[in-house]
């Protein structure tokens, strides 16, 4: 593929269950930008896709409205034949899932200046009524002078709802909130339980809920307590601890109730 509507395509990102997202130049204004396909047809028929598509681009337009410094901008949702695409802001760099395949481990003073920003860009889109659903280090891009952006809000859920079990990545599973997992209403404070897995991920060097397969990742996401992350990591300060444990509540009620109490 050369061209998606008016934008010449570059190059290739990355591929997904739902489609591919590319590098591209918006010739208009000479303007490189990611642009991410959905391809409806590969997942659903008939009238639910319509309903489907019809919602994923009225959630996309919620999204584009978002406006702050460490949220991806989405410029445009277009549909062209079978393909329904998002062009968005291109942040030169690579993804925080990137960079902890890459062995990077993280200082505590590291982990705040990362998730300091993601919490208050999270806090925002929560006031302005749009939850993610999908938190994770690969939809945390890091540019070059090392500023995080959060990335795909308005497809998160769209995604999540769609992926049938066998489709379902163990990555994604492991940083899905008791909530989410047993299909029930997820809010802000389901966002609040991933960046808390993100938290320890990035202070212990291992996901505080892993397994060999789905089932395992599930129970001990429903179920069962992390190891305690001050025995993981014995030089971290038990303020961290106390912090995580919060996050990663069970019972949402028991959470931080927004991301100011975070950074607090």
């Amino acid at each position: 593929m050369k061209k998606i509507g008016k934008y010449t395509i570059l190059g290739m990102l990355g591929k997904g269950g739902m489609g591919i997202v590319y590098k591209a130049l918006d010739p208009d204004i000479e303007r490189e930008v990611a642009i991410k396909t959905i391809r409806f047809d590969t997942l659903i028929d008939g009238t639910e896709k319509d309903e489907m598509m019809t919602r994923f681009i009225r959630e996309a337009k919620a999204a584009g409205r978002l406006s702050h410094p460490n949220i991806i901008t989405i410029y445009d949702v277009c549909r062209e034949k079978d393909v329904t695409y998002i062009v968005m802001q291109f942040v030169e760099g690579q993804s925080l899932q990137g960079l902890i395949d890459s062995g990077k481990t993280f200082s505590p003073q590291e982990t705040i200046e990362l998730v300091k920003p993601l919490c208050e860009c999270l806090d925002y889109a929560h006031e302005n009524g749009i939850v993610h659903r999908d938190i994770k280090p690969g939809n945390i891009l890091i540019d070059k002078s090392g500023k995080p952006y959060l990335a795909d809000f308005g497809v998160a859920r769209i995604e999540t709802s769609t992926l049938t079990q066998s489709g379902t990545t163990v990555g994604t599973l492991s940083y899905m909130s008791p909530e989410q997992v047993k299909g029930q209403t997820v809010n802000s404070r389901s966002d609040i339980f991933a960046l808390g897995v993100i938290l320890y991920e990035l202070l212990a060097g291992k996901k505080p809920f892993a397994g060999d397969n789905m089932s395992t990742i599930v129970y001990k996401i429903v179920h069962e307590e992390p190891e305690r992350i001050t025995a993981v990591n014995k030089d971290l300060p038990r303020g961290y601890e106390t912090v995580i444990q919060k996050a990663l509540a069970k019972n949402p009620e028991d959470r931080y109730q927004n991301c100011r109490q975070i950074i607090a």
